[in-house]
């Protein structure tokens, strides 16, 4: 064999290689660009929704003043200028409070024990319409 016929044949190879990249980078741009269809189809269908400039600003606004009350109250609470509460005023309402945790749970208890009778007289079925007829939450 001859030099050149060597030199053909390595270039033949190298240009089978370089057809096979060329078609594989070619299938992989067309899947990628439907691929890139398919998300600005649903970017634009209702996957995302779109907010309007003004209501962004409204937004911005709303949330500005907010901040605003927040670091005034939070001021106000740090500065040191409020007043302690006495040991005895706290007891007073830690004693108001448990006497209301008890009427809500005797409340609770007994709006369990009136469900049950309820329970038993109204079939089945109607339970749940009845519990919302009554404003009942458990």
């Amino acid at each position: 064999m001859a030099p050149q016929d060597e030199a053909d044949e390595a270039s033949l190879e190298s240009l089978q290689q370089i057809d096979a990249k060329t078609t594989r980078l070619r299938d992989e741009t067309t899947a990628l660009k439907a691929e890139e269809k398919e998300l600005q189809k649903a970017l634009r269908g209702g996957g995302a929704s779109q907010i309007s400039l003004s209501d962004l600003k409204a937004s911005i606004a709303a949330l500005e003043r907010d901040k605003a009350e927040m670091a005034a109250r939070l001021s106000a609470l740090t500065s040191g200028d409020l007043k302690p509460v006495s040991v005895e005023e706290r007891e007073k309402i830690c004693a108001e409070h448990r006497m209301w945790q008890r009427a809500a749970a005797a409340r609770k208890r007994i709006r369990g024990e009136l469900w049950g009778v309820i329970k038993g007289v109204v079939e089945k079925e109607k339970w749940e319409e009845t519990r919302e007829e009554l404003g009942l939450e458990f």
